[in-house]
């Protein structure tokens, strides 16, 4: 596969806009039916976690661009200027607790607690399933791409003239999203009511396991390196440590 990085065009649309639109319609839809099995209401509220969960996930990405850019400078000891700010892109980490932070604030406001679990639980499921699309569009606009690679099933990167063949990576992940997805699906259909609590838990560790190993194979340098770690393995540790003490206080008391 060939991709001729800012000139491919879906529909006239940008890959990573297409894919990000048709990623948020699939999952809204799922997002709906899993309230719907859960008996909850659907109403104008539900409107709002979504809307307030979508303008947390643009800050909260954003937010993270700027600290990793940051946290890099200071590792170069370079000086820290406003470009620092001007040129942070996205990081999905940083969108995922921006997202969740509003989503938690606007259900707290809004729902009655009695709501609470289930809510949380089919916005955990459907994370999986947006991010899968995101994937896509990473891997047709060229960023997030894979380290060298010249072996089967590589991608060809052109750039500004020059040729680049990458492991695809964003395949890669966009499979184990999915298989996350499932395995979530899975999970919430068998859980009683008290294990269901933990969705969004297991989402976690399973998502900052996948993207500690992923991150060897990514090559692109937008993310941060700090020796052999990136800013995402970094994060992908804290979060994987901190669920499994929730975890493991939750089994102590029981």
């Amino acid at each position: 596969m060939a991709i001729e990085v800012g000139k491919y065009e879906i529909f006239g649309m940008p890959p990573y806009f297409f894919f990000s639109v048709l990623g948020g319609c699939i999952s809204v839809c799922c997002y709906m039916v899993l309230l719907l099995i859960s008996k909850i209401q659907l109403s104008k509220k539900n409107l709002f976690l979504c809307l307030f969960a979508v303008v947390g996930v643009f800050l909260g990405a954003r937010f993270f661009g700027c600290l990793t850019n940051i946290a890099i400078s200071l590792y170069k000891k370079e000086k820290i200027g406003i470009g620092v700010i001007y040129r942070a892109g996205l990081v999905f980490y940083g969108g995922l607790f921006g997202g969740l932070f509003f989503y938690w604030i606007v259900m707290r406001l809004f729902f009655q607690k009695n709501y609470h679990r289930e809510l949380i639980n089919s916005l955990a499921i459907c994370i999986p399933l947006f991010h899968c699309f995101g994937r896509l569009g990473c891997l047709f606009a060229g960023c997030c791409y894979g380290i060298e690679y010249h072996g089967y099933g590589h991608i060809v990167y052109i750039r500004n003239g020059v040729v680049f063949e990458a492991f695809p990576i964003q395949l890669v992940e966009f499979v184990v999203e999915i298989l996350i997805f499932l395995s979530l699906i899975v999970k919430h259909s068998v859980s009683t009511k008290k294990e269901s609590q933990n969705i969004l838990i297991i989402y976690f560790i399973e998502y900052a396991l996948c993207r500690f190993f992923l991150e060897f194979w990514r090559g692109d340098s937008i993310r941060g390196l700090f020796g052999v770690l990136s800013f995402s393995q970094i994060i992908s540790i804290i979060v994987f440590v901190f669920c499994l003490i929730i975890i493991l206080r939750k089994m102590v008391k029981i």
